[in-house]
């Protein structure tokens, strides 16, 4: 925890967060992303929830658990158990990039499952 490394991961959570919201808008979704220091985290709820019972409410597993395989099987880890991922010292901006061009790559072909928006 030093200057050093916020400095390093907070404008990197910034360009994910960012990121994310521009693949929830290209891609027409009604989701959210909730960005908090280092953490950013997508929800499947047009507005961020506030409490604990809003973001379970917004759970949704199975397209949790297909979106988190499609990671897996191309090297990226986000949080297990929800969306939530985290800039430490040692990520890259090519990390973030990673990650959002992957990310969109499993939106557009899932989008592309008639009556995927359904």
């Amino acid at each position: 925890m030093t200057p050093a490394a916020y400095a390093h991961m907070l404008p990197l959570a910034a360009r994910l967060a960012d990121g994310l919201r521009g693949l929830i808008s290209k891609h027409g979704l009604n989701w959210s992303v909730t960005e908090l220091g280092a953490r950013c985290e997508f929800q499947f709820c047009a507005t961020s929830p506030k409490t604990g019972a809003e973001a379970e409410a917004a759970f949704h597993d199975s397209l949790q658990m297909a979106l988190h395989l499609y990671l897996i099987n191309r090297g990226i880890l986000i949080t297990p158990f929800h969306n939530m991922t985290l800039c430490t010292p040692q990520t890259t901006p090519a990390d973030v990039d990673t990650l959002i061009a992957t990310l969109d790559e499993g939106l557009t072909e899932l989008l592309a499952i008639p009556g995927a928006r359904a």
